[in-house]
């Protein structure tokens, strides 16, 4: 009888049998090294990184299984004319083998030819993901995942 409980409770929870995507939060606390606010090489005319998110959805850990899912970008850039611009995009991400990989060509946007991915081993309280342009190596970003209430 218990095999058969155990069976329907199975069957009536069912629906999604495959891994779950990552969810939570991760804020950015460094750039190559360098704690925030700090330059960036594609921002040459001065401007400086003060902030930055990666938004997987609710709060939880990621999981170093394979999936798939959407994750909201967000950096805070301080340009020289003391303005404060918010660039946020949302984007595609996968993990496979325990690695990270988040395409950074916003949805329905037309990107460049050259293809260009944050990469990084999935971890449970920090994110570090290195930008790949054309397949070269860029910069490092450092994300700590948000604390629980």
């Amino acid at each position: 009888m218990r095999r058969l409980t155990l069976l329907v409770v199975l069957v009536a929870c069912g629906g999604q049998t495959g891994p779950a995507p990552i969810t939570g939060a991760f804020f950015l606390s460094s750039i190559d090294g360098v704690l925030l606010p700090t330059g960036l090489p594609g921002l040459p005319d001065g401007s400086r990184v003060e902030n930055g998110a990666l938004s997987f959805g609710s709060p939880s850990r990621p999981r170093e299984l394979e999936a798939a899912g959407l994750v909201t970008r967000t950096l805070w850039i301080r340009r020289p004319d003391n303005s404060l611009e918010n660039w946020s995009a949302t984007l595609r991400y996968q993990v496979t083998a325990g690695t990270l990989s988040i395409d950074l060509c916003p949805i329905g946007a037309l990107c460049a030819l050259v293809s260009s991915v944050l990469k990084g081993p999935v971890g449970t309280t920090e994110l570090v993901l290195t930008e790949y342009i054309g397949g070269t190596a860029g910069p490092v970003f450092r994300y700590f995942a948000e604390l629980p209430d």
